[in-house]
């Protein structure tokens, strides 16, 4: 597999379990009352399955241009001529 494939598929990975993290702790923590309203609220669970989703997006988004940018810190390829 190429690397950058699995440089992808790893950003990935770690973006959504943070994600998924991020949304536990906004649940547990009960910022804003949102733990209140997924878990007594009837559709609380796709609530927070939307959130999930979307915050991972987000954080594997941003974690894959880290890791992207680097790269090109390790090659050297950011110094100026």
């Amino acid at each position: 597999m190429p690397k950058l494939i699995r440089l992808y598929i790893d950003s990935v990975l770690l973006g959504f379990a943070l994600g998924i993290g991020f949304v536990l702790l906004l649940v547990i923590l009960d910022v804003a009352q949102i733990g209140r309203l997924v878990l007594t609220g009837r559709d609380g669970l796709l609530a927070a399955g939307m959130m999930a989703v979307f915050f991972g997006g987000l954080f594997a988004s941003v974690q894959f241009a880290l890791r992207v940018v680097t790269i090109g810190a390790q090659d050297g390829s950011d110094k100026k001529r």
